[in-house]
């Protein structure tokens, strides 16, 4: 059995989080690149063009990954990865760590009840993201 709660430092939190968000992105980073190319190939590139008018038809996931990899490579489905990826390490991380130490808080706080433990659940996932948002807001 592992170190207790109360014998790990937060840096150990921490670090779990931040290799977490790496991942997380490092998987992600494709999807996310197809994703915005496709909502961008549905907006209409002039405002000259009537109201009336039909939109060009959106294009395929297909479509637009074969051109990703065509016009890029294999790497150009990473393109702008390293900004994002800082983001979702340094958030995963706080969010991590928060919740760590608030869930230390909270164990050592004795519930009156069994019903009690639900709320306190509760209380820890709601603190955590706020917290890692804060923090990351001016990242």
């Amino acid at each position: 059995m592992g170190p207790s709660r109360d014998s790990r430092p937060a840096w150990h939190d921490a670090l779990a989080g931040a290799t977490a968000g790496a991942g997380a992105r490092l998987l992600t980073a494709p999807l996310d690149l197809l994703k915005i190319r496709l909502q961008l190939s549905s907006v209409t590139p002039t405002l000259s063009s009537s109201v009336g008018a039909a939109a060009a038809p959106a294009e395929s996931l297909p479509s637009v990954l074969s051109a990703v990899l065509r016009e890029s490579g294999f790497r150009g489905l990473f393109r702008g990865n390293v900004s994002a990826t800082y983001l979702w390490v340094t958030y995963a991380a706080v969010q991590f760590a928060a919740y760590g130490r608030v869930t230390d808080f909270l164990h050592r706080i004795p519930p009156p009840s069994e019903d009690a433990r639900l709320p306190a659940r509760f209380l820890r996932s709601v603190a955590d993201d706020p917290t890692a948002a804060a923090f990351c807001a001016g990242s």
